[in-house]
């Protein structure tokens, strides 16, 4: 096989679509896996989309809104090879998608990673005192966003020691009609640790999934695109609602294949018959 089909991005320049530092994390894996060198526009404003503090609506999908993210890294640089994340938080948990945009070869590559994450947990409060010490205690990694409990106007980001977080709540309190500021994690990737490491197995993820040749094509990024549930429990043999397939596809050409999950059957425990 040959150099180009192992490494089919070796020396490519990638633009990412991002003014949070995103490079930060993907970059290695790019590197690593595909030897790709990723570049970040100047102040290029992804805030366009949509702002996790509400100031701007996101109107599109996770997926378009990634898209289109890449697709303004791409043309502010003239690259034709582009990528960009987006991050969705609900009471379910944090679900991160990553676009990698191929206009040489006419592809499109994604993958998602969602983990359990506590959603984000408002305060409302008139001092920092009435604060938990969860928060105060984290603030140098865990920033948050400062903002009068009746307006998105006057948000403070990126607050990340006691005595910023003192002055945003203050000066919230004074503008707030009510008296009250809104204390809220800030969700964006520079400021969000466990969101960077997120992002970081999701960049290897997705190298290696570029690194993947299509058995029939050639073309890269041939990968995981579904499952089938139904693998049986290890008890008394029921499906559940496990993967008992996966169902890989190629991004380029038709060509789709199914494999089976490897395990020897699901835990009891998640087994309606067995644990109704």
């Amino acid at each position: 096989m040959s150099s180009f089909v192992i490494k089919p991005y070796l020396g490519v320049v990638v633009a990412v679509g991002t003014r949070h530092l995103k490079q930060h994390q993907l970059a290695p894996a790019f590197a690593d896996v595909l030897g790709a060198r990723l570049v970040v526009p100047d102040d290029l404003d992804t805030d366009l989309f949509g702002t996790f503090s509400g100031e701007v609506p996101r109107t599109a999908s996770a997926l378009e809104t990634a898209r289109r993210k890449a697709r303004l890294g791409m043309c502010v640089t003239g690259l034709r090879h582009g990528m960009a994340s987006e991050a969705s938080y609900s009471p379910a948990g944090h679900k991160e998608i990553l676009v990698f945009l191929d206009d040489v070869r006419g592809i499109e590559v994604y993958e998602t990673h969602w983990e359990v994450a506590e959603y984000a947990v408002s305060h409302c409060v008139r001092s920092v005192e009435e604060l938990p010490g969860s928060v105060t205690d984290a603030l140098s990694a865990q920033a948050v966003i400062v903002r009068p409990s009746d307006s998105r106007d006057g948000i403070v980001k990126g607050v990340n020691d006691i005595a910023c977080l003192r002055a945003a709540v203050a000066g919230a309190v004074r503008h707030a009609g009510d008296g009250v500021a809104v204390v809220e994690p800030d969700l964006r990737a520079h400021h969000n640790p466990p969101r960077q490491r997120a992002l970081a197995r999701l960049g290897y993820r997705l190298a290696h999934r570029l690194a993947t040749p299509c058995p029939d094509c050639g073309s890269p990024g041939f990968g995981r695109v579904g499952s089938t549930a139904g693998l049986p429990c290890r008890a008394c043999g029921s499906p559940t609602s496990l993967p008992l397939y996966d169902e890989h596809a190629c991004c380029a050409c038709a060509y789709r294949s199914t494999v089976r999950n490897a395990s020897a059957g699901a835990d009891p425990g998640r087994c309606e018959y067995c644990n109704p």
